[in-house]
């Protein structure tokens, strides 16, 4: 670009300036020249004939002036964030190319133009009003023009709660700021990333009732109500729903008829079972009454019975109307003729026909400890009598406490009950412990075994160990026997203990109040049967053993105990009160009368 360099250092002229007829020559508004003619009246300067920017006077003198911005403006405006923005305006007064500079402040935009209408584009961001400032520079001379930009930034804020509870309702509230109000939300990737349940409405409300459980991330975004309709969002939101909370209700309330759900006397339940289950249950009191393990009839309901659950003691015996307390039960002791008005019943078809009663009356599977407690309850109709299913139909149709498997265990606490006319086919009416490979050995405090068909109860230690504790209790009428050892293998282990019990016209073929069933290889010291202070009365035996009979390697130790009017009445029959074959026995102060047998061996 041709320009007057000589002329650069000029300061005044004496006679005129005079500018023509150069047709490569476009530069003319230099700071001297511009000096110059600053100084010089009109009739002394020429300026002709040039090329464009130097062609007349009045383009060097407005070249002179320096650049000038007109039109400065932004579009659109408001503005989205991170959405682009147009700058515009109109640039005179230079020759091009000038150069300029566009900037808020931060990050700014610099370059040249050759076009005397401006326009640059950059992208919106930060939020609220902001001042662009456009600055143009030309021939050593610069201009500024100003211009103002609403930025809309819309952020998502999430609510501060985040975990709701499955099956309860919810309601939450997402917010939103920085752009125009009213705001409409939705959920990135759509509401089936919710929980099943719960949906996010246009005006930010999450709400409904989840009904999954587990954590659940997700974004809400919002778009303003602006024309330029800004969209934002916030953080991942993470809601998280946990499991229904479970309210313990230590102790369930059961009322025969009753409809309510357990957690008092008003809303009393009639379903035991679902008591004992209940979550967070230690005890469960049981009004006077007529409990059945199930409603239903037919073949397969023979099969259901009542459970027993660790940690929970189960009372029955209370008043059957009012909001009784646990010191208004009143006694509860068989014993001393005082039973419960409490019954567990198996006699689930027709009334007095047992050949379609429940086959027990309680089933105790494995893992059951002493922290199971039954207390006050008659139980009665059980009828173990089908010799073609498990041992649990032909044996213990009061009770089956299951420990028969390696490593198990089913030992129970039971008091104040009283067993009576219930039968199997197979030994163990009332009560039968199934220690085969595992262990059975549950205690047994102030209990009455009643008319019984089918031996009391039956201690199966084969391979396994059997050691209940019986005390305070009575075995009155049973017929098959009060009680009957098997032990069939070595290395079992079979410790019966007696304290306190009467055995009174009991009936057998051997051992009409005991029978102690051991093999010969069992080792002694793992197999004793200790009796202290019980009496036997009145019972007999077809075979021998009017009371008791013991065969096989084990030990008796007997204290205190009294053997009266038994009788081994067979043929053949010996031993009235006691016959023995191969087992030690021990009797310390005890007292023998009234024993007979036809063969040998009255006492």
């Amino acid at each position: 670009m041709p320009t007057l360099s000589g002329l650069e250092s000029l300061t005044s002229v004496v006679g005129d300036v005079v500018i023509q007829n150069n047709p490569q020559l476009s530069l003319c508004a230099t700071e001297s020249i511009c000096r110059l003619l600053t100084t010089l009246p009109a009739n002394r300067k020429t300026i002709s004939d040039n090329a464009p920017g130097c062609a007349t006077l009045a383009e060097v003198e407005a070249n002179c002036a320096g650049p000038a911005i007109t039109g400065f403006a932004a579009s659109p405006n408001p503005v989205c964030a991170g959405s682009s923005v147009s700058f515009t305006a109109t640039v005179s007064n230079v020759v091009t190319p000038y150069s300029f500079t566009l900037t808020n402040g931060s990050s700014p935009l610099s370059g040249t133009a050759n076009m005397s209408a401006f326009s640059q584009m950059l992208t919106a961001s930060g939020s609220g009003a902001q001042s662009f400032t456009l600055t143009v520079s030309a021939s050593g001379r610069s201009t500024t023009a100003i211009t103002s930009v609403t930025v809309n930034a819309v952020t998502v804020s999430n609510p501060t709660v985040s975990t709701a509870t499955q099956g309860q309702p919810f309601s939450q509230t997402f917010t939103a700021s920085g752009g125009a109000t009213p705001y409409r939300f939705r959920v990135e990737g759509g509401d089936s990333i919710l929980p099943t349940g719960l949906s996010l409405s246009t005006s930010g409300i999450l709400s409904g009732t989840p009904t999954q459980t587990g954590n659940f991330p997700f974004v809400v975004r919002a778009t303003d109500d602006a024309s330029a309709a800004c969209e934002g969002s916030g953080t991942t939101y993470t809601l998280r729903v946990n499991p229904p909370v479970v309210v313990s209700q230590p102790i369930r309330y059961v009322r025969q008829g009753g409809t309510g759900d357990g957690t008092s006397w008003a809303t009393a339940s009639g379903n035991l079972q679902s008591q004992i289950d209940a979550p967070g249950v230690e005890q469960v009191w049981v009004a006077a009454g007529l409990y059945k393990p199930t409603t239903t009839t037919g073949p397969n309901s023979r099969t259901i019975s009542f459970s027993m659950k660790n940690g929970v003691a189960i009372y029955g015996g209370f008043p059957a109307t009012g909001d009784p307390t646990f010191a208004q039960r009143g006694a509860v002791n068989p014993v001393t003729g005082q039973p419960s008005s409490s019954t567990l019943s198996g006699d689930i078809g027709t009334v007095g026909d047992n050949t379609d009663n429940t086959y027990n009356v309680i089933y105790n599977g494995p893992g059951l400890t002493l922290t199971a407690i039954l207390d006050g309850f008659v139980i009665t109709g059980g009828n173990a009598n089908n010799n073609q299913l498990n041992f649990g139909s032909r044996r213990g149709g009061g009770v089956y406490n299951d420990g028969g498997a390696i490593g198990q265990i089913c030992s129970p606490t039971i008091r104040n009950c009283l067993f009576q006319h219930n039968a199997a086919s197979n030994g163990g009416s009332a009560l039968y412990n199934d220690a085969s490979n595992g262990s059975a050995s549950p205690q047994l405090t102030n209990c009455v075994f009643e008319s019984n068909t089918g031996g009391a109860i039956f201690n199966n230690s084969d391979l396994g160990a059997s050691s209940p504790v019986i005390t305070n209790c009575s075995f009155l009428n049973n017929a098959g026997g009060g009680i009957y050892i098997n032990v069939v293998q070595e290395n079992t282990v079979s410790q019966l203990t007696l304290t306190g019990c009467l055995f009174k016209n009991n009936s057998a073929s051997e051992g009409g109040a005991i029978f102690g069933d051991y093999e010969i290889g069992a080792a002694q010291q793992n197999n004793i049967i200790r009796i202290t202070n019980c009496v036997f009365e009145g019972n007999s035996a077809s075979t021998g053993g009017g009371a008791v009979t013991g065969l096989g390697n084990n030990r008796y130790e007997v204290v205190g105990s009294t053997f009266r009017n038994n009788s081994a009445s067979g043929d053949k029959s010996s031993g009235g009160a006691i016959y023995s074959a191969d087992p030690t026995m021990t009797f310390t102060n005890c007292l023998f009368e009234g024993n007979s047998a036809t063969r040998s061996g009255g006492g």
